[in-house]
Formats: structure tokens, C-alpha cells, sequence
């Protein structure tokens, strides 16, 4: 927006606008655009969806640790002993 327009004040010169999006009109003086992917298409995104990357850390919570690992509720979980190991495939995760 031009100097005397409300709303949208830049700081210094140059400086590009940071607003919402409404609708499917993007800007070329967008600087940022924060995005969700909700639903998985048919091509992947280079960069984006190619490529899967492994949680690094397991879970905490006792009952979580059992779900992960069918294990019984009587099962004694210890938390220092826990570790969770993740060997990437490439059609699959191993836990």
C-alpha cells in the first residue's frame, strides 16, 4: 500500500508486507507465506513430500511406551533404560 493508505504501515523502505492471506490471489510482495498441507496429492512436492524424516525422540508417558510396543499393563516401564532405536528404509520405518 502507498504512503497515506491505512492498515499497512512499512517500517523501513523496502520492506514488504506481512498480512494474511484471503483466498487464492497470491502477491508478489508477500514476503512470508505460512502454509499446511492438509491433503496429499498425486505428484509429490520436491522437498517437501519426497522425503520422509524419522521422529528422532519416543515417547514418554508409560501408557504410551506400552501402546507403541504391545506390551501388557502389568509391565514395570523404566524410563532411563528406554530408548527408542529408528532404522530408516526406503519404503518403510522400523521402530
Amino acid at each position: 500500500m502507498c504512503k497515506g493508505h491505512s492498515c499497512y504501515r512499512p517500517r523501513r523502505t523496502g520492506e514488504r508486507k506481512r498480512k494474511s492471506v484471503r483466498g487464492c490471489i497470491v502477491d508478489a510482495n508477500l514476503s512470508v507465506l505460512n502454509l499446511v498441507i492438509v491433503k496429499k496429492g498425486e505428484k509429490d512436492i520436491p522437498g517437501l513430500t519426497d522425503s520422509t524424516v524419522p521422529r528422532r525422540l519416543g515417547p514418554k508417558r508409560a501408557s504410551k511406551i506400552r501402546k507403541l510396543f504391545n506390551l501388557p499393563f502389568a509391565c514395570v516401564i523404566s524410563l532411563p533404560i528406554f530408548s527408542l532405536t529408528v532404522y530408516q528404509c526406503k519404503s518403510c520405518i522400523h521402530v
